[in-house]
C-alpha cells in the first residue's frame, strides 16, 4: 500500500476543506446556523473559557505556583478535554464521514488520507486546545517569568496538542479495524455521548466539591493542587503520560527552576515517535478498518 504523498496530502486536505466549506455555505443558505455565526459562537464560547483560565492562572502565579505546575496543569486539563470532545469528533472525522467512500477510490494511500483527515480534525481542534493555554500563560504573567519561558511553554504545549490528538487516533484506529464498538454510528454516539456526560460532570463535581470555599467560591490552588495531586497517581500519570507523552519530560524542561529549550526537542522526538507510529498502523488497517464498518461494501483503488 502506497505510503505519504506530500503532494497528495496537500491536494486532499485542500479537497477536504472545500467539502466542509461548502456545506457550511449550504446550511446557511437553508436557514440554519451560517458558518461565519458559528464561527463568532465558538470564538466567543471559547474566549470565555481562555479569560477564566487566565484569571486562574494569574492567581496561581500571584501565589507562587511554579512554571512545572502550570504546565502540568495545562496538559491535565488538555486531556480532559480530548477525552471528553476530541475523541468522537476523532472517529467522526476519520471514520464517519460521508466523503469516505470517494476518497478510498482515489489512487491515494492510506497514510496520506488519514493525514489528511487528521490535520482536518486538529485544524477544527486547535480552538479548543488553544482555549488551556491561558492557564499557562497567566501563571507565567504571575511570575513575572521572562521570554525564554513563555516561548518554551508555548512550543511545550503546542506540541501537547498534536500529541494528544495522535494519540486519540492511535487508539480509535485499533479499536474501529478489530471491533464492533463503533460499528453503529448512532449507538456509538448516544453510548460515547453518556459517558462523556458523565465523565465531566464527574471532574465538575470533584473539581467542585474540593476545592469550594464557602466565602470565595472555589479556591484556585486548592483546585489546582487538588488536580496536581490526581495527576501525580501513579495509575493517573502512566495514563496521562501515554496519551501525552511530552508530558513525562516535563520535570526535565520546566523542574530546574528555568526553562530548557533540550527538554522541548525530546518532547518533539516523543510526538515524532507517535507521529511514525501512526503512519505506520494507518498504511496497514485504515482501509480495512472502513471496510469493516461499511459491511465491505466499500471499494478502493488500492485492492
Amino acid at each position: 500500500m502506497a505510503g505519504f504523498d506530500w503532494a497528495q496530502f496537500r491536494a486532499l486536505f485542500g479537497a477536504i476543506r472545500k467539502g466542509e466549506e461548502r456545506a457550511d455555505n449550504g446550511m446557511g443558505k437553508s436557514g440554519g446556523t451560517g458558518g461565519a455565526s458559528r464561527i463568532v459562537s465558538l470564538v466567543f464560547s471559547f474566549g470565555m473559557i481562555a479569560a477564566m483560565l487566565l484569571a486562574c492562572g494569574l492567581k496561581l502565579g500571584q501565589m507562587g505556583a511554579s512554571v512545572l505546575t502550570a504546565f502540568e496543569l495545562s496538559v491535565v486539563t488538555l486531556v480532559a478535554i480530548s477525552l471528553t470532545m476530541g475523541f468522537y469528533t476523532a472517529v467522526s472525522s476519520l471514520f464517519f464521514s460521508g466523503d469516505i467512500a470517494f476518497y478510498l477510490a482515489l489512487p491515494v494511500g492510506g497514510t496520506t488520507i488519514v493525514w489528511a483527515k487528521l490535520a482536518n480534525y486538529m485544524a477544527g481542534m486547535m480552538a479548543a486546545d488553544l482555549a488551556v493555554l491561558p492557564l499557562s500563560l497567566g501563571v507565567l504573567a504571575g511570575r513575572g517569568e521572562g521570554p525564554l519561558t513563555w516561548v518554551v511553554v508555548v512550543l511545550a504545549f503546542l506540541l501537547c496538542c498534536v500529541a494528544v490528538n495522535v494519540a486519540l487516533v492511535l487508539v480509535a484506529l485499533p479499536i474501529v479495524r478489530f471491533s464492533k464498538i463503533v460499528a453503529d454510528k448512532d449507538r456509538f454516539a448516544r453510548v460515547f455521548g453518556l459517558v462523556s456526560t458523565v465523565f465531566a460532570l464527574a471532574i465538575v463535581l470533584v473539581t467542585t466539591m474540593g476545592a469550594y470555599d464557602g466565602a470565595d467560591g472555589i479556591d484556585a490552588a486548592a483546585a489546582a493542587s487538588m488536580v496536581g495531586g490526581i495527576a501525580s497517581a501513579p495509575v493517573a500519570r502512566v495514563a496521562f503520560c501515554l496519551l501525552c507523552p511530552p508530558l513525562a519530560l516535563g520535570g526535565l524542561t520546566f523542574g530546574a527552576g528555568s526553562a530548557s529549550l533540550f527538554g522541548v526537542l525530546g518532547m518533539a522526538a516523543l510526538t515524532a515517535c507517535y507521529v511514525a507510529l501512526l503512519s505506520v498502523l494507518s498504511g496497514r488497517w485504515y482501509f480495512d478498518a472502513v471496510r469493516g464498518m461499511a459491511g465491505g461494501s466499500a471499494t478502493s483503488s488500492h485492492g
